[in-house]
């Protein structure tokens, strides 16, 4: 996608209508146990947040073409870091992803304290009972479940590596700084739900393993990632920034301007440009992604 056909786009599924913006995770798929038949587990819904974090630097906005990405689509194993997260470099190596199950029995652990990460199950955050890193085995039934995605971008861009070069072009804060000559931008979080309740009376949880895969084969959960291409307005933004803080409520309770409410019936529907059976039941994921398994 360019960067003019974000910005010339007719319609949005932001809340803003100035923000035209590319928001992306991959899809999640239920593999069933009992014939190995794939199923489209449906996004119940996906919020994105914009912090602008406690920080001497000035935070600016996020110009046409910013491209992000974060996470690592190929990884089988558990991060070194453990399950803890970490967005700040002075905390240690970053950990940016992690995988949220809100249940109504919090009596027992989310991952058993005796998981290395590597056969079946992820690893606990010692400081959040109900998240960890890999796929936990429980059913994510309490209070704002289901199973659900947290996924924290960069806010450090380094314009010598440029907009495009989303690889190389971001880093993390340090102390909540940004290095000399680096800019400042929001910082993202994406907290992704999917509707894994619809198959909760088709396996059994708590045996070490759960059902669950992600579009590119991975079984453990660990390479969930995310992608970010900016289509905001820059000078709407900026205004948000530098004007608005509803705390918890959002930005579309910004009365600035740039801060306008999208018109919901004008939101975009795409069709797929695939045309593959997508949804299931089907005997391989789209693609033909092998199935990739613990430790692999």
């Amino acid at each position: 996608m360019s960067d003019t056909q974000t910005l010339t786009s007719t319609c949005t599924s932001a809340k803003l209508k100035n923000d035209k913006s590319n928001y992306w995770v991959p899809a999640l798929y239920f593999m069933d146990p009992k014939n190995g038949q794939f199923e489209a587990v449906e996004l119940s819904y996906m919020n994105v947040y914009y912090f602008f974090d406690s920080t001497t630097d000035h935070i600016m906005a996020f110009q046409p073409g910013h491209r992000m990405f974060v996470g690592n689509s190929s990884l089988r194993q558990p991060p070194a870091t453990g399950g803890r997260s970490i967005i700040d470099i002075a905390e240690g190596d970053p950990q940016p992803i992690q995988w949220t199950c809100p249940r109504h029995n919090t009596r027992t652990e989310l991952y058993s304290v005796l998981s290395d990460g590597m056969h079946g199950l992820g690893i606990q955050d010692p400081m959040n009972a109900g998240s960890g890193v890999g796929f936990p085995d429980k059913q994510c039934d309490g209070t704002a479940s289901p199973l659900r995605a947290d996924i924290h971008f960069p806010s450090c861009y380094d314009p010598r590596a440029g907009l495009r070069s989303y690889q190389n072009n971001m880093r993390y804060p340090t102390n909540g700084n940004c290095p000399r000559d680096w800019i400042h931008t929001p910082h993202l979080f994406y907290e992704v739900y999917w509707d894994t309740q619809k198959f909760s009376d088709r396996w059994i949880p708590g045996r070490g393993s759960q059902p669950f895969v992600l579009a590119n084969g991975d079984s453990t959960g660990y390479s969930l990632h995310g992608d970010f291409i900016s289509g905001w307005d820059p000078e709407a933004l900026q205004q948000i920034i530098d004007n608005c803080d509803t705390g918890t409520s959002g930005m579309d309770m910004c009365h600035v301007p740039g801060g306008e409410v999208s018109d919901y019936s004008s939101s975009c529907t795409l069709q797929s440009p695939v045309q593959e059976n997508m949804r299931g039941p089907m005997d391989n994921l789209p693609g033909d992604n092998p199935i990739h398994h613990w430790g692999i």
